[in-house]
């Protein structure tokens, strides 16, 4: 997925890229070069806001995270990816809101989905062991938490799940 505005730097490209070829009269590059960027524009078009969401997760920005989601009107037509990223950033809102129960259900869909990296995965096993903690399932905590330190994870998120297993109460 490509930040927001990035993702419609790759159409003006080949566009350009498909003008220059016309110009030079290279039609079979200028018509592949024109339906490149009609495929990128397209797909910008199709999943707008999950790559804005994501930025404004990263930035903290909630109601940014809120409007971006709520542009995507028919999230059963997204592709596998697009909704796992989709469901992750909803059980997101759902646990800012405050229920914990259908935070839980999302991420747990969204880390059954196909994520673009290990590390997003093990954040999200993260924010499930955070949940379970809230919810007194100190058990289910420490399995989400294995799991996601058991992943390929950036310095960042190994230091949260740190952080997180020291709050573990010890294994009876």
């Amino acid at each position: 997925m490509l930040s927001s505005p990035f993702r419609w730097v790759l159409p003006l490209v080949g566009l350009v890229a498909a003008v220059a070829s016309f110009v030079a009269g290279r039609w079979g590059f200028g018509l592949a070069y024109l339906v490149a960027a009609a495929l990128f524009a397209w797909g910008s078009l199709k999943v707008p806001s999950i790559g804005a969401a994501l930025d404004a997760f990263r930035r903290s920005d909630m109601r940014r995270v809120r409007e971006e989601l709520a542009r995507i009107r028919t999230p059963g037509r997204l592709s596998p990816r697009h909704r796992a990223y989709y469901d992750w950033m909803q059980g997101v809102l759902a646990a800012d809101d405050g229920d914990v129960a259908g935070a839980r259900e999302l991420l747990d869909r969204a880390a059954a989905g196909p994520l673009r990296s290990e590390n997003d995965r093990s954040i999200i096993e993260y924010q499930l062991a955070e949940l379970a903690l809230r919810q007194g399932d100190a058990e289910a905590a420490r399995a989400y938490l294995a799991a996601a330190r058991g992943r390929k994870a950036r310095a960042e998120v190994l230091a949260m799940i740190d952080v997180l297993e020291r709050k573990l109460p010890e294994a009876s």
